[in-house]
């Protein structure tokens, strides 16, 4: 059940930001959706490396939802910059 609440709260975290950044990306700064993922991503490194080196007590679930986060806004920041349209 905790596998489940987790995969909930991951999709449901990413497609909210996904949604919102499509919405604004209307806006007259380019390449918004890719600087906004590299902004999350950046973020969620930040946090990894709190996880991992100053707070040694982080649980599992919590480092694994924050690899998946980290892997998929960085992929999507990718994306962003090289799939825009002009």
């Amino acid at each position: 059940m905790k596998e489940l609440t987790r995969l909930g709260l991951f999709v449901f975290a990413y497609t909210t930001i996904l949604i919102l950044a499509c919405i604004i990306n209307n806006c007259p700064i380019k390449y918004f959706v890719g600087y906004t993922f590299l902004c999350i991503t950046t973020c969620l490194g930040g946090w990894m490396y709190y996880c991992h080196y100053i707070d040694r007590d982080s649980s599992k679930g919590l480092k694994e939802v924050l690899y998946v986060m980290t892997f998929l806004t960085s992929f999507t920041s990718v994306f962003g910059f090289l799939l825009q349209d002009d």
